[in-house]
């Protein structure tokens, strides 16, 4: 689709403002806190600030500089109302982040008892994952059931590829461990591509070992020895999304299963890379969000909490409810006429378009304030439980999805983040009925950032000693 709406060249610069200012504020709170000490660098709260940068920022600039609009031609007002309701969404999202307390102490008061850290009880959640994740690719045709299966099997088959790096890292040189690795690793990879065509799945997968490495090993070294690594693995990441960009609309089969649909894509990469078709991210979330604003604000009558109302009816069939509300992503361009001249097609409206959607700037806050909270009840998991690799790769296995939340679906990446901890829920459960139970609130925790390698060494022995 190419851009055919011209667009008033008075109001660009404010797009490009924006985005400038919403660019440099995100990157500020992602590199300044880390190189003080005080904060760690991949979080789910930095991940979902990049994601920011990204659909937030660059999105509008490239907006603001394009010749034409995607979706429509818009006016002052909705340059002002999408400028805006950008820069109250940084502010609510940051002082929920940043200066209430109590997700903190409610994290410190929440998960207390997990199965204890060994190569057994590892390789037995690695099982189940395996068990979970072909349950998902193969989901039966049962009301409810099949719904269910199919997100916790996403999550499940990234689960699986954490366990499998823990394993590998104390025993490198260990073929059984490499070839568990591998084949963890591979599972993950073949259950994203065949899960939908949208690349945040691809993503998700690939960030889940960065992610385990860096609460195990990284978060302890010098920024310095974390160039080298951090620098190849996102060299790698930016070309796998790129040859995955190539064909992730290849040969579609809407009666395909998730299985054929990955062995079809897989065998399209080499023609992709010979057309040239790669890109790494979309740019059209502005251009989205200004529809939405558009369409909300002057054409049809905003639907308070539809996100939160989309969350808690989607494992409600279809069959079950005719009514039931589908996404925005899908509503909207269906609504404007897009898919009467395009075709079927699914955008990504933006958290901003997500706001007027549902009522303008309060609502607008309302989000910002609900994602802040969550992120930072996430957070202090991670830091009180960096060595637990059940709380690390549960919140890894859904990691992709907290830097695609500004772009939306944002009801959508919400249940994906929910079915990740319901699919470590689950685990955490059967784990303990297999292989015991240690008390996460037995073990005094010192500050993390204060101490040296050799006490998150004893550290983490004392609280799972049967580690090694």
């Amino acid at each position: 689709m190419t851009r055919g709406f011209p667009r008033p060249d008075l109001m660009q610069w404010l797009l490009v403002l924006s985005g400038c200012i919403v660019i440099v504020a995100c990157l500020v709170m992602v590199v300044v806190p880390y190189l003080r000490g005080t904060a760690d660098l991949l979080t789910t709260w930095s991940l979902f600030l990049l994601g920011l940068a990204n659909f937030l920022g660059v999105s509008a600039i490239q907006s603001g500089t394009a010749e034409n609009h995607l979706y429509g031609i818009f006016g002052t007002s909705e340059y002002w109302r999408f400028a805006l309701g950008s820069i109250v969404f940084v502010i609510a999202v940051s002082l929920a982040y940043y200066k209430f307390t109590w997700p903190r102490r409610l994290a410190h008061r929440r998960m207390p008892k997990w199965p204890p850290v060994t190569v057994g009880a590892m390789c037995g959640a690695i099982v189940f994952c395996c068990i979970l994740t072909f349950a998902g690719i193969q989901a039966p045709n049962v009301q409810f059931v099949g719904q269910i299966l199919i997100f916790l099997g996403g999550a499940a088959s990234n689960y699986a590829a954490a366990f499998g790096f823990y394993i590998w890292d104390e025993r490198r040189f260990n073929p059984v461990a490499i070839s568990l690795l591998g084949g963890t690793v591979a599972l993950g990879l073949f259950a994203s591509i065949g899960q939908g065509s949208g690349r945040i799945y691809l993503l998700t997968t690939l960030l889940t070992v960065p992610f385990c490495w860096y609460w195990k090993t990284a978060r302890y070294k010098r920024l310095r020895s974390l160039i080298l690594p951090m620098s190849v693995g996102l060299v790698v990441t930016v070309f796998l999304i790129a040859g995955y960009s190539a064909v992730r609309h290849a040969r579609r089969d809407p009666n395909a299963g998730l299985a054929e649909l990955a062995i079809a894509r897989l065998k399209a990469i080499p023609e992709g890379f010979q057309k040239g078709k790669s890109v790494v991210l979309g740019g059209d979330t502005t251009d989205v969000s200004l529809l939405a604003i558009q369409r909300y604000t002057q054409i049809a009558e905003p639907q308070p909490f539809y996100t939160l109302v989309y969350v808690i009816s989607n494992p409600i069939p279809r069959a079950w409810w005719p009514g039931k509300i589908g996404s925005l992503g899908e509503t909207l361009p269906r609504e404007a006429g897009i898919w009467s001249r395009f075709g079927y097609v699914s955008l990504g409206p933006g958290i901003i378009g997500h706001g007027y959607h549902e009522g303008g700037l309060h609502m607008i806050v309302f989000y910002g304030l609900l994602i802040g909270w969550a992120l930072r009840f996430i957070d202090e998991l991670l830091v009180t439980r960096s060595h637990n690799p059940f709380i690390v790769g549960m919140i890894a296995s859904v990691g992709g999805f907290f830097f695609a939340l500004p772009r939306g679906e944002l009801g959508l990446y919400m249940i994906h983040i929910i079915a990740g901890f319901l699919t470590g829920f689950i685990l955490n459960l059967i784990c303990r009925m297999l292989f015991g139970t240690i008390d996460h609130r037995a073990v005094a925790y010192a500050d993390p950032a204060a101490m040296t390698d050799d006490e998150h060494v004893r550290a983490a022995e004392q609280e799972y000693p049967a580690w090694r």
